[in-house]
């Protein structure tokens, strides 16, 4: 029968766990909440991609990778990254093959970012049973006078229970001892060679005092149902042969290279600045030195120290790099290697650490790398004739910080052996940036990948000339032109340097032709047959021009013969679809062609009927007809604002006819129709008005403005004569006016319930006679006036602590006063109901959810005037780091008829405790079960305790308070089998936790109730939202217009 319990367990237990799990699969990962499901496969969508997750239990969570990517997890509460947990999960299958696995510890209640910066496969399980290796510190520093200490203390998740103990693997230990023990003691010389280096090392050190970083490791494995699950732990050695020398560290602050100094540049600057840490009592002494980097390639030397050549006047802690440093540093090494050639200087900083008669000394390396070229310039020109020939750069003016000069290429002295190659190009085509410089370093520099394939070979030389009539020309703004390109190489012996060492340049010239420039011309011409037409054309010239205009005749250019052919504009009647074009010359023969005019003619559309003025009273509907020819037509009729036109969308906006409701505002209003066809064509109508006849209808009295406080009711009256009167009274709304439906709305007077929205409103009334003729009213308006009610003392804001009690005050004179304090809700106030919120004074007890709501006492006189008091803040403060939290309560699990505890540890002065339950979303105090001390202990369970929460608020002597995590109470009832139990054999139970009701109150404090819970809130009273009357309005104009309907 146990058995068959268990079985009723498990399934039972699966059951829910299955549920959860579908449940919990339908918050998938999307690209709006990027969140992490638990036990998920995921792919990451592309590079440095984040996901948000949030635990739903604290404990040790395993991420695995399908692929390498670098991975960061950081706490969002105080952005620290997370550090890897030597935590080896067991009871877990791999979710990916040869997959990548990291540990984090993360707790419930916060929020987590884990970062990728590579797209890859992953998934993050919960390790609920775990080894924690419990490693401490892996970074050993030891010396040759002691042996050191390796240590694995693994402690067991609570409920794992292991196939066998955990077992041991250390490996890179010169001669593989085959240790298998939690802890190994060794010394420093058992992992060296015979040159005192270690045989498993990251890297050596450089000097004699420094063994450099070697490293030991350690495979721990558990087997757990069958199956063995394993972690590697790695300790990094740093290896000395005293512990002086171990005390004393000199690093490099900056990069201990620098990439790209100009080869012979002026610098006055500081380089490479080293930091020491050393114990008290010792002191750091600084010499620098060039290496001779030429030894050092030849390998000529015994000890790194023969290849020093001391700097005198170097003993800073940072190299300076002066005029006499560089004279001491000399030329640079060439290390000529083909594409991989470099030029660089070596140099070496020795720290030397004393203290007494001992001292140690540590050396740190350093690089200049240079880079080598020709200096550029901003934009190089030639100015000459197709006739005369140019040597180039010699005949060239340079443009160098907007400044013209005579040039040639300026090159930085070389050593020898070095010198400089020159090729010249012609280019079939402008450059896009017009004949400024390029550079570029390496292999990859060539003129092919800069300037393009359409390039031709010219020669080569440092200097050439060339002949214009032998270049390909450009015509470009007036001009023409010819661009000469000039690919410039370092070499070596004769052979370019590609490498990284040397700056590649490519120099372009510009050659311009002709002494004046085309400022402007007419390119195309759109015209209807038998139209006039004029096309122009504008030139610069230091001397005088003269002009003739050809037309294209078939395949020829035919001088035009009229009046105007000889002038820069040329007037026509276009009969025929043709092309122009003028011929300019200067007074020294020098000639511009302008590119072709086209004349072409418009297809259409043609208006044969104009719309014209309408005269109509208010309310008739006026109609503007135009009448057009052509095909595919499309209609769109417009309201002039202003000096612009606005699209309309009503009335027949899109027809050949726009009808539009005749009322007051369209007096003198101004419309046209604009026609388009398929094709794009445009043609305008005439522009047309409205003008308004005014209707026979005489008022006698007009409305007056009210002037009154909050809660008056304002009327407007009007008189008129006329015949069979109607009455609309409407509210202003921006430029147009809404019918109102309520409070006498369609009578000549009409009542409006007075409050703070209604000041400022402006209404009027439409009055219409028997014929239809309208004529409206003056306008008027409410004004809301202060009552007579004086405030003479504010409530003041309020900051406090979690638990505190707010109290609001004010102070007021006036006859037969009433208060009622209000919470801000959004735009709007609603009433509240307790905590003495009908009073002048009002209580509320402090919680989290306070902190910045808004309050406010609304104060009446015996008249119904009314008067609001300023608004007042409460803010809930954090309680200072006065109370320390030691260790926080746990959630706990018991067995119905079970008793249950939660404990908390703190530090502070006087310390008081205040266990509470959750009521939902309020706390309880509690009064019994130690609830005023650090354990609160719960009697006998039962079902009606489960899911229960509580946590305890903490108090200072100061007043001081802070609050624990909240924990959960989890009740699993008890099943009992139906036959009688044998002698000897207790009940079986099942953890099952159950539902139950809600229990009855647990003891609260006395507090006063929540005044932001009112009860009596008014509905606001429908006032002003009528619907609107049809008006004419532009489309943008007609958007909702809202109506006022009074009260």
């Amino acid at each position: 029968m146990r058995r068959v319990f268990k079985t009723i367990v498990s399934i039972v237990l699966s059951l829910t766990f299955i549920f959860s799990y579908l449940n919990f699969m339908q918050d998938d990962v999307s690209a709006a909440t990027a969140r992490i499901v638990l036990g998920q496969t995921i792919t990451v969508p592309e590079e440095d991609y984040t996901y948000e997750f949030r635990p739903d239990k604290t404990g040790y969570y395993l991420l695995e990778t399908h692929d390498w990517s670098y991975v960061e997890v950081t706490d969002n509460s105080n952005d620290t990254i997370l550090d890897l947990s030597y935590v080896i999960p067991v009871g877990l299958a791999d979710s990916f093959g040869d997959e990548y696995k990291s540990v984090y510890y993360m707790e419930y209640g916060k929020s987590y970012s884990v970062y990728f910066s590579g797209v890859c496969e992953f998934v993050l399980r919960r390790a609920d049973k775990y080894v924690n290796l419990n490693v401490g510190n892996r970074n050993i520093t030891a010396s040759l006078e002691k042996p050191f200490t390796l240590s694995i203390n693994p402690t067991l998740s609570p409920n794992l229970k292991l196939d066998q103990a955990v077992s041991y693997w250390w490996t890179d230990i010169p001669g593989d001892p085959g240790y298998t023990t939690s802890s190994i003691t060794l010394n420093l010389g058992d992992l060296l060679d015979n040159n005192e280096r270690f045989i498993f090392s990251y890297d050596y050190g450089d000097n004699d005092s420094d063994f450099g970083r070697g490293f030991v490791s350690c495979y721990v494995s558990a087997l757990y149902n069958g199956n063995e699950y394993g972690w590697w732990v790695t300790f990094d050695i740093f290896g000395y042969k005293t512990e002086f020398s171990a005390a004393c560290v000199a690093y490099e602050e900056d990069d201990s290279y620098v990439w790209s100094l100009p080869y012979h540049y002026e610098y006055d600057d500081q380089f490479f600045n080293v930091k020491t840490t050393k114990p008290s009592g010792v002191s750091a002494s600084y010499q620098w030195y060039r290496i001779d980097s030429a030894k050092k390639k030849a390998g000529n030397y015994q000890k790194e120290s023969d290849l020093f050549i001391k700097l005198n006047g170097q003993t800073y802690n940072y190299f300076n790099y002066n005029q006499s440093a560089r004279n001491a540093l000399g030329e640079p090494y060439f290390d000529i290697n083909g594409d991989d050639t470099e030029v660089y200087t070596e140099l070496a900083c020795v720290v030397k650490f004393t203290k007494g008669s001992a001292f140690v000394e540590k050396v740190l390396h350093f690089r200049f790398d240079y880079c080598i070229g020709v200096s550029t310039y901003t934009d190089c020109f030639v100015k000459t004739s197709y006739t005369s020939t140019v040597t180039l750069p010699k005949d060239t003016k340079w443009i160098v910080n907007d400044v013209e000069n005579d040039g040639s290429f300026i090159e930085d002295p070389l050593p020898k052996g070095f010198g400089y190659s020159y090729t010249w190009y012609n280019l079939n085509s402008v450059p896009e940036y017009g004949g400024f410089a390029w550079s570029g370093t390496g292999a990859t520099a060539d003129i092919y990948d800069v300037l393009g394939d359409n390039i031709d070979y010219l020669g080569t030389g440092k200097s050439f000339t060339v002949n214009p009539q032998t270049l390909t020309l450009q015509y470009n703004d007036g001009y023409y032109e010819a661009y000469v390109a000039c690919f410039i190489v370092p070499t070596y012996n004769g052979t370019r340097c590609y490498s990284n060492a040397f700056e590649v340049y490519i120099e372009v010239f510009k050659l311009s032709f002709g002494s004046f420039r085309l400022d402007s011309y007419t390119s195309a011409c759109e015209v209807h047959p038998g139209d006039k037409v004029d096309i122009n054309v504008e030139v610069e010239s230091v001397f005088d021009v003269a002009y003739q205009w050809q037309e294209l005749k078939g395949k020829n250019w035919v001088n035009v013969n009229s009046e105007s052919a000889q002038t820069s504009t040329l007037l026509f009647t276009a009969n025929e679809e043709s092309q122009y074009r003028c011929i300019v010359t200067d007074a020294q023969g020098n000639t511009l062609y302008t590119e072709p005019c086209v004349i072409t003619f418009l297809p259409g559309p043609y208006i044969t009927g104009q719309p014209g003025d309408v005269y109509a009273y208010v309310g008739d509907t006026a109609q503007f007809t135009v009448d057009a020819y052509g095909e595919n037509l499309n209609y769109q009729w417009q309201l002039k604002k202003g000096s612009k036109w606005a699209n309309l969308s009503a009335g027949g906006a899109n027809t050949s006819t726009l009808s539009v409701k005749v009322d007051d505002s369209k007096n003198g209003k101004t419309y046209r129709c604009v026609i388009t066809d398929d094709k794009g064509n445009e043609l305008y109508s005439n522009e047309v008005s409205i003008f308004v006849i005014k209707p026979a209808i005489d008022i006698t009295t007009q409305p007056k403005n009210y002037s009154g406080p909050v809660g008056s009711t304002a009327k407007f009256s009007v008189a008129a004569e006329g015949e069979g009167l109607t009455y609309q009274w409407q509210l202003k709304k921006g430029k147009t006016w809404a019918d109102l439906s309520s409070g006498g709305a369609k009578t000549p007077t009409m009542s409006i319930k007075v409050d703070d929205s209604k000041n400022g409103k402006t209404y009027r009334c439409l009055i219409t006679n028997a014929a239809g003729e309208q004529v409206a009213t003056d306008e008027v308006t409410i004004t809301v006036k202060n009552p007579d009610i004086n405030i003479t003392s504010q409530p003041s804001d309020f900051t406090g602590l979690e638990g505190s009690t707010a109290k609001f005050s004010v102070a007021a004179e006036g006859e037969g006063l009433t208060y009622q304090w209000q919470l801000k809700k959004g735009k709007t106030w609603a009433d509240l109901s307790t905590g003495g919120a009908k009073t002048a004074s009002m209580s509320i007890k402090v919680d989290a959810s306070k902190n910045g709501k808004i309050y406010r006492c609304l104060i009446t006189n015996a008249a119904g005037e009314q008067l609001a008091t300023n608004e007042v803040t409460i803010t809930v403060k954090q309680p200072s780091n006065a109370i320390v939290i030691t260790k926080q309560p746990q959630n706990t699990e018991t067995y119905e008829g079970g008793t249950a505890g939660f404990m908390v540890e703190a530090e502070g002065e006087g310390l008081t405790y205040q266990w509470q339950l959750k009521k939902g979303s309020s706390w309880a105090n509690l009064t019994s079960g130690g609830a005023t001390t650090n354990w609160l202990s719960i009697g006998k369970c039962d079902l009606s305790k489960n899911g229960k929460v509580y946590r305890c608020v903490i108090t200072d002597a100061n007043g001081e308070q802070i609050i624990t995590n909240e924990v959960t109470l989890t009740v699993y009832y008890v099943v009992y089998r139906s036959e009688a139990v044998k002698s000897g054999e207790s009940a079986p139970d099942a953890e099952v936790p159950a539902t139950a009701t809600e229990p009855a109150a647990e003891p609260v404090n006395d507090a006063p109730a929540p005044a932001e819970a009112p009860a009596d809130e008014p509905a606001p009273a429908p006032v002003e939202e009528p619907a609107p009357a049809p008006v004419e309005a532009p489309a943008e104009a007609q958007a909702d217009s809202p109506v006022e309907e009074p009260a």
